[in-house]
């Protein structure tokens, strides 16, 4: 009587419209893996290079060394290394340490330019790590690194990995990126491979595709302290190509 009573009220749910508690659902359609979203960089101190050459000229350091790596001659789409130099030692002149090392490093440079380039970089570039500049950081590291300053350089290493761990944490990829490169290759001084791969890796996930290419490239043959794992990367190298495409 009772499994009658079921019967007869599945029947009337069925032909009021309704589905039986016991029927099961219909599958749902696989929507496969989502797709990855690339990264937005950070903001940086100009939108193009017309705003921040307008800045440059109102005498803003920042977008004067902005300027110099924008810089491109427009009569064969190649880099103008003079005009590239002329605006990175534009910012030198106005405190940024950054420029000084840029101007020093472009071929267009003079040797009595190179020195004075050099000088500024060494009064310039301990005033912006310490207030927080990351690139100055890892700036002043290299240099003090080739003058065989051991604690300073070390300093400065440190000062970078502080900033650029903060900066990773607070959910900037771009952070994560290149602290886990820096790591990776020993770039502040030291090698940290597995941690450097799990940070490009965190990178890779938040949508830089340069770090799925760095640990991809890196996992093909691997390297001390990282085993390599040419299944993954191909899997990091196609996530790189999706991120990159337009």
């Amino acid at each position: 009587m009772i499994q009658l009573l079921r019967l007869s009220l599945c029947l009337l749910a069925f032909f009021a419209g309704c589905k039986c508690a016991n029927e099961p659902s219909p599958a749902r359609p696989d929507a496969g893996p989502a797709k990855r979203v690339r990264a937005a960089p950070p903001p940086g101190p100009c939108a193009n290079l017309a705003a921040c050459l307008q800045a440059c000229e109102r005498g803003e350091p920042r977008e004067c060394y902005e300027a110099s790596r924008l810089w491109v001659d427009p009569a064969d789409g190649g880099r103008d290394l003079t005009g590239a130099q002329r605006l990175a030692g534009v910012a030198c002149e106005k405190g940024d340490g950054r420029g000084c090392v840029r101007a020093g490093a472009l071929p267009t440079a003079d040797a009595g330019q190179l020195a004075e380039f050099s000088r500024a970089a060494g009064r310039l570039l301990p005033q912006q790590c310490d207030a927080g500049e990351l690139e100055a950081c890892e700036l002043l590291f290299a240099r003090l690194r080739e003058l065989d300053a051991g604690v300073e350089a070390a300093t400065a290493a440190s000062r970078a990995r502080t900033l650029a761990t903060r900066a990773c944490e607070g959910g900037d990829s771009f952070s994560c990126a290149r602290l886990g490169s820096a790591l990776l290759s020993g770039r502040l001084g030291t090698e940290e491979p597995g941690e450097g791969a799990r940070l490009l890796d965190k990178a890779c996930e938040g949508g830089v595709a340069g770090a799925c290419l760095e640990l991809g490239l890196a996992l093909v043959k691997g390297r001390p302290g990282l085993a390599p794992d040419p299944a993954r990367a191909v899997r990091l190298r196609s996530a790189a190509r999706e991120l990159s495409a337009p």
